[in-house]
């Protein structure tokens, strides 16, 4: 009997909640959803010296946000850039051009917070959080003088991370595009200039900004 009574009290405090939530202009998106983004990756502080602008492509779930201010969303992200010569040195006979490739594959879980405006279809949101980082180094020695340099002609390692951004969302109910861009920070990611390819060298950090197209779609 208490049970019911408790029970039969939450419905009556529900109620007046379910009751504006049905007659509001806007209707929140499902609380559970997934999608794809992909766009540009900018690299940023010390890999910009050795990596060019590449691109992104990703898949994503989300829980949450579309009831209520906070919610999470786990992704994976696969991000490439082009080759950049790094140095070139030597004689004529001998010079030789050192290059790199790199490639990631990114993995984060991070906590959102939405910024709801009233009567628009327009959702502005705060992200941040954590991952793991899978890069691939892929050094390339090319001329005369080559040799033995760069025995260790691939490297991959997978690192620690940081990130955090922010997005605008426009749509509601089951389907909604978005517009983001987050600050990615890798602990260790890449070797330094004087040493790429040296599985065992002192390593810098790596910094990224993706910015992101997407959609998502809710049920």
């Amino acid at each position: 009997m208490k049970l019911t009574r408790a029970l039969c009290g939450l419905v009556a405090i529900a109620m007046p909640f379910a009751v504006q939530a049905q007659t509001s202009s806007t209707t929140p998106a499902p609380a559970v959803g997934f999608g794809i983004l992909g766009g540009a990756t900018f690299p940023v502080g010390d890999y910009n010296d050795v990596a060019p602008a590449g691109f992104h492509v990703g898949g994503f779930a989300d829980f949450g946000r579309r009831v209520g201010p906070f919610g999470i969303r786990a992704d994976v992200m696969y991000h490439g850039f082009g080759d950049r010569n790094l140095v070139t040195t030597g004689s004529s006979t001998t010079q030789v051009t050192i290059s790199n490739k790199y490639s990631m594959i990114t993995g984060t879980l991070n906590a959102m917070l939405g910024i709801p405006l009233e009567n628009s279809p327009v959702r502005p949101y705060l992200t941040g959080g954590v991952g793991g980082y899978y890069v691939r180094n892929s050094p390339k020695c090319a001329g005369s003088g080559c040799g033995s340099l760069l025995n260790n002609n691939e490297e991959n390692t997978t690192k620690f991370g940081l990130n955090g951004g922010a997005g605008i969302e426009f749509g509601m109910g089951g389907m909604a595009a978005f517009v983001e861009s987050r600050f990615h920070h890798v602990f260790d990611g890449t070797p330094k200039l004087n040493c790429i390819g040296d599985v065992g060298c002192n390593r810098a950090s790596l910094q990224i900004v993706p910015v992101s197209l997407g959609i998502r779609f809710g049920f």
